[in-house]
C-alpha cells in the first residue's frame, strides 16, 4: 500500500533522545514536495525545535533545568493541540474537495452518457 507521508521512523530523519525511557523520536525531514498547508509546516518545525530544545536542556546540568523542562514541555504541548486542530480543519477541507470533485466527476459522466 502506497503511503502519502514517510513513516515516523524513517531512516534519513533527525532524531530526539525522549529522556523516559531512552526512546528517540524519528521526525520526518521538511520537503519541498509536501502536501501540508503552510501553517502545518510551520507547526511541525516549531515541534521539532521545541524537541531539540528540550533535548538540549536536558543534557546540561544545572538547577533551572527543571522550570526549563516544564516550560518546553507545557509549550509542545499548546503546539500540540494547535497542530490537532489545524490538522482536523484541513482533512475537513480535503473531504470537501474531494466530494466536490467526484460530484463534478459524476455530473461529467452522467453528461457523456446522455450525448
Amino acid at each position: 500500500m502506497e503511503m502519502l507521508f514517510p513513516p515516523l521512523e524513517d531512516t534519513s530523519s533527525a532524531s530526539v533522545a525522549d529522556g523516559k525511557q531512552g526512546k528517540t523520536t524519528k521526525i520526518p525531514p521538511d520537503s519541498d514536495d509536501d502536501v501540508m498547508s503552510p501553517s502545518l509546516k510551520e507547526n511541525f518545525n516549531k515541534i521539532r525545535e521545541l524537541l531539540k530544545q528540550e533535548d538540549n536542556i536536558k543534557k546540561r546540568s544545572n538547577p533551572v533545568k527543571i522550570e526549563e523542562v516544564k516550560e518546553v514541555e507545557s509549550k509542545k504541548q499548546r503546539l500540540a493541540v494547535e497542530t490537532a486542530i489545524a490538522i482536523e480543519d484541513e482533512t475537513t477541507r480535503l473531504r470537501k474537495g474531494i466530494a466536490e470533485l467526484e460530484a463534478l466527476l459524476a455530473q461529467q459522466e452522467a453528461l457523456e452518457e446522455c450525448s
